[in-house]
């Protein structure tokens, strides 16, 4: 399957994206809660370390059965990356990166990516990154989801009405 994919300029907000749409009088799952804040997270360290180029967001169906959907998303940028020996440790609770030359980034508190991959492998999902200094940094998710016919719910493109 190709990706669904969204892209925006660095400093603007996205104009477009995914609903979640519940069936009659239901709650969306927790989960979805969660995955949200995790792109909104990533989204922002992509927005906030990209001062030209862009921010990409893939979207994966990568396998379907009759109970889960196996989703993987990508949250790219042509930013300036992440040092190699900084990778391993980055969703490490309060790991920051330093970045000496660029005065301007301040430093984070070093808890969002923590969160990231608490949320996410709480529910049974993998995040990861791969990033050159200088090109731009890809961080990725793989999460299974209740199928939402199964959950009594339909992911859409659309608003609900």
């Amino acid at each position: 399957a190709s990706p669904a994919r969204r892209t925006c300029r660095p400093r603007r907000m996205l104009s477009r994206g995914t609903f979640f749409a519940p069936a009659q009088d239901q709650r969306p799952p927790r989960h979805l809660g969660r995955l949200r804040q995790v792109i909104v997270n990533l989204v922002g360290n992509a927005i906030k370390f990209t001062d030209q180029g862009e921010v990409v967001i893939e979207v994966v169906e990568e396998s379907r059965s009759a109970d889960e959907i196996m989703l993987h998303f990508a949250v790219r940028d042509t930013g300036i990356g992440i040092p190699t020996e900084d990778q391993s440790r980055i969703f490490d609770k309060f790991a920051t990166v330093e970045y000496r030359d660029n005065p301007r980034l301040t430093p984070s508190t070093g808890i969002g990516l923590a969160f990231c991959k608490l949320a996410i492998e709480a529910h049974d999902g993998r995040i990861g990154v791969a990033s050159e200094m200088g090109e731009g940094t890809r961080f990725w998710v793989r999460l299974p989801l209740a199928e939402p016919s199964v959950a009594g719910h339909r992911l859409s493109s659309k608003p609900a009405a």
